[in-house]
């Protein structure tokens, strides 16, 4: 008794294929292997072994393909944010003193929080 697939072509259903064979057309071609459409729902489908070989081979095929594999990057090699012209500080300045919150101001002007605190902490009269 055969297992039906389903509309998607889920994962209920096993290949058939030994391991490694390319599937063919008929005129002796490489097919391309397709996805489910619901790739996400079918991968939940897998065990956590199952998993694990898709990750390793995913992350494999990333290298040989000169790819970063999705990893965060490397200590050292994080981009500095752009340093904050004074421009921008007397906006950023305007914009603190009419009351708006830091974490609104860094949205607005695409800055990080961090940078909008450094700008009001340097203009407060008194600073160390």
């Amino acid at each position: 008794m055969a297992q039906s697939r389903g509309k998607s072509g889920g994962m209920g259903a096993r290949s058939r294929r030994p391991a490694g064979a390319e599937p063919t057309t008929d005129a002796g071609r490489t097919a391309p292997y397709l996805l489910p459409a619901d790739l996400d729902r079918a991968l939940r489908h897998l065990d956590n072994a199952e998993l694990d070989r898709l990750r390793g081979a995913v992350a494999a095929e990333s290298c040989r393909r000169g790819r970063p594999d999705g990893k965060t990057s490397e200590p050292g090699t994080r981009r500095r944010p752009a340093p904050v012209t004074p421009g921008q500080e007397r906006l950023v300045l305007a914009a603190f003193e009419s009351g708006l919150k830091p974490a609104a101001i860094a949205r607005e002007f695409r800055l990080s929080r961090a940078q909008v605190e450094s700008v009001v902490a340097a203009a407060k009269p008194g600073r160390r």
